[in-house]
């Protein structure tokens, strides 16, 4: 007798219940089917993210936040993660965040768009969108005095 793990059990009663057509218990075994994780389409992205990619830091933007609230959140909107999904990145103070821009289809130049509070901005980002790279990498400092500090992310390409 053979061991089954649990995706080969998971289908098998799903082949069952389609048969036996029982409504209830079909749909939870669907939802468990359909619960794969999503497929990574920003492969760039999640190297770096994970640190298997050699990268250097560059064009720095630094700004300050006003924080009479220390425990608020910065939200960059309209960001992408490694799945090609478009989310709002919330980052607490002391943390670091790495996020490609959305492309804005009406700025040439990418920027990232933050709220704080009752602050808002953006930070124009210096690279310029195109097919090859789909945009820069940026990686978002948030320190624990308020200061954030936005860095561009390229290859380290010295040997």
């Amino acid at each position: 007798m053979s061991a089954l793990n649990r995706r080969e059990l998971v289908t098998a009663v799903a082949g069952i219940v389609s048969t036996l057509s029982l409504p209830g218990l079909s749909t939870a075994v669907s939802e468990e089917i359909q619960a794969q994780p999503p497929k990574i389409t920003d492969e760039i992205l999640h190297k770096v993210k994970s640190g298997s990619v050699g990268i250097r830091l560059s064009n720095p933007t630094v700004f300050k936040l006003d924080e009479d609230d220390r425990s608020r959140d910065l939200i960059f909107s309209n960001v992408l993660d490694e799945y090609g999904r478009t989310v709002d990145s919330l980052q607490k103070q002391g943390t670091i965040r790495i996020f490609r821009p959305a492309p804005d289809d009406f700025r040439k130049d990418p920027v990232l768009n933050w709220k704080y509070n009752r602050q808002a901005g953006h930070v124009k980002l210096d690279e310029v969108l195109d097919e090859l790279t789909n945009g820069p990498i940026v990686m978002v400092i948030r320190e624990t005095d308020g200061t954030v500090r936005c860095y561009t992310l390229t290859y380290d390409l010295r040997c």
